[in-house]
């Protein structure tokens, strides 16, 4: 069975955090969470296939297959009260994976927490890159925080780290399933200040997708604040999910 997981959650938990993470990134993005959030939240990244861990495995370049899987894989852990953080692309899946759920009658997510994401019927950050060279490419995932002077400095690193960007960026700029109902779970929308990909109109587009409350909350930084405020964004999400019953 692939690893969408780094271990099978715990059948004791009172609260399950699944994390999405961004396009080009993988689930070390989530880092440090699992002790910040311990005890009261067990934290679970979800891992796509074609990198860190999974990187002798196919990518996935669209979102319906994306989701499937996922959906799949996680079926057995929606057990325990949930929720879903995605960054970025991980907002795309995360809401999209709710909405499933929802047709599906599946358990739904406590709260749905999405971060640097336009509202789901808008169009998703980068959809230039597919005219850009490597070279261009690089350049501007330097300008935005996306990709590190180090990789840039070793040719294999920079070429591999391209190939899966560009591989994820077809599941944000792919087909998408037709437009869902608004969803009955209280989302949470994380944004950062100075983030050049994602604009406030992009942000408050959220409000349409829930029947229940949507808030926003603004962090310091750009588009990886998920990064560069760590910090405050796990204070935010704690605040949050304290909010949810468990049994």
């Amino acid at each position: 069975m692939p690893d969408w997981l780094d271990a099978p959650p715990d059948q004791a938990d009172r609260l399950r955090l699944f994390c999405f993470h961004h396009a080009g990134g993988g689930a070390s993005a989530f880092r440090g969470w699992r002790a910040a959030l311990a005890p009261d939240v067990a934290v679970y990244p979800v891992q796509l296939p074609g990198r860190e861990a999974r990187v002798r495995e196919p990518r996935i370049s669209d979102l319906a297959t994306a989701v499937t899987a996922i959906a799949d894989a996680l079926d057995p852990w929606l057990n325990r009260p949930y929720a879903f953080y995605g960054h970025s692309m991980g907002a795309l899946i995360a809401h999209t994976l709710t909405s499933r759920l929802l047709a599906t009658g599946k358990p739904l997510p406590a709260r749905l927490l999405v971060g640097a994401f336009p509202g789901p019927l808008l169009r998703a950050p980068l959809a230039e890159v597919s005219d850009m060279s490597d070279e261009q490419l690089v350049e501007l995932l330097l300008r935005i925080g996306g990709m590190s002077e180090t990789v840039r400095r070793y040719p294999d690193w920079r070429a591999a780290a391209i190939a899966l960007l560009r591989a994820d960026l077809g599941i944000c700029h792919g087909p998408r399933p037709p437009a869902a109902p608004a969803l009955p779970v209280p989302i949470d929308v994380y944004t950062g200040a100075a983030d050049p990909l994602v604009s406030r109109a992009d942000v408050d587009a959220w409000a349409a997708h829930s029947t229940a409350e949507v808030r926003t909350h603004v962090l310091p930084g750009g588009h990886f604040f998920v990064h560069d405020a760590a910090s405050e964004l796990l204070d935010l999400i704690r605040s949050a999910l304290a909010t949810v019953p468990v049994r």
